[in-house]
């Protein structure tokens, strides 16, 4: 912002030169102050590259106020801020013309109350800043308590930890031996299993066994059936054979009485 170009203009005459706005120029002011009273290798100021460029209003009375005499300034061609402006197309040129016209000491007495209101400002900001170092101070005040509470909580943390860490041990034990007693079990009913697959094959053989008995019995019991039924045809034979010995014997017996 304090060195110039080849042609003597600082920053400032070169945001002007743009048309910059508010904001810039008073960062470009707070940042060179003097850079409002230099002119460039033409003669020009700040103020008249503002008044050129229809620079807003309030960027002309910020240039008034950091450089009062810059209203009478000469360029190399003759030129005043004044004339500039009552040239330029500017939408405020009516304000910017009313500001130039404007006596010198009202800037001197506006930067005066500037000044006045920044002071008071500033104070309000000590006042601001002060209280909040106190409330910074209470601040840390309270931290270190928090960090004394927090390092016996940390303690009281690590000491759970601890205990934690021995039960969570006997979990880890625990857990080994139901894994162990579980894998045990598991072979215990594996084999159970087994067994109960060939006690099932045996039944199922049983099972066979017995319907091939049963069969059999059933077998046998026609037979017998059969039996019993052929012994009752001879039975009835033979009753009927001993009729006819019988009836034979009479025959002969009443034949030989005849005869005698």
């Amino acid at each position: 912002a304090k060195v110039p170009d080849d042609e003597g203009r600082l920053s400032l005459h070169l945001a002007c030169r743009q048309g910059a706005g508010l904001e810039i120029v008073n960062n470009l002011l707070v940042t060179y102050h003097k850079g409002a009273r230099k002119q460039d290798n033409y003669g020009l100021l700040a103020l008249h590259w503002a008044c050129a460029q229809n620079s807003a209003a309030s960027v002309v009375e910020t240039l008034l106020r950091a450089f009062p005499d810059g209203v009478e300034t000469i360029d190399k061609w003759g030129r005043s801020p004044m004339a500039l402006a009552q040239a330029s197309t500017n939408p405020d040129k009516e304000k910017v013309i009313e500001a130039l016209k404007r006596d010198q000491s009202y800037w001197s007495t506006s930067l005066l109350k500037e000044v006045a209101d920044l002071k008071l400002k500033l104070e309000c900001k000590e006042t601001k800043e002060r209280n909040v170092r106190s409330k910074a101070t209470d601040l840390e005040a309270r931290l270190q308590e928090v960090t004394t509470s927090s390092n016996a909580a940390a303690a009281s943390f690590r000491e759970l930890t601890k205990e934690l860490q021995v039960e969570n041990a006997d979990l880890e034990e625990e857990i080994k031996d139901l894994k162990a007693k579980k894998s045990e079990s598991d072979r215990k009913i594996e084999r159970l299993e087994k067994q109960n697959k060939e006690l099932k094959g045996s039944i199922e053989d049983f099972e066979k066994r017995l319907e091939a008995i049963s069969g059999l019995f059933r077998a046998m019991e026609d037979q017998r059936l059969i039996i019993l039924r052929a012994t009752g045809d001879w039975e009835d034979t033979l009753q009927k054979a001993s009729d006819l010995v019988e009836e034979r014997e009479a025959v002969e017996a009443v034949l030989l009485k005849d005869f005698h």
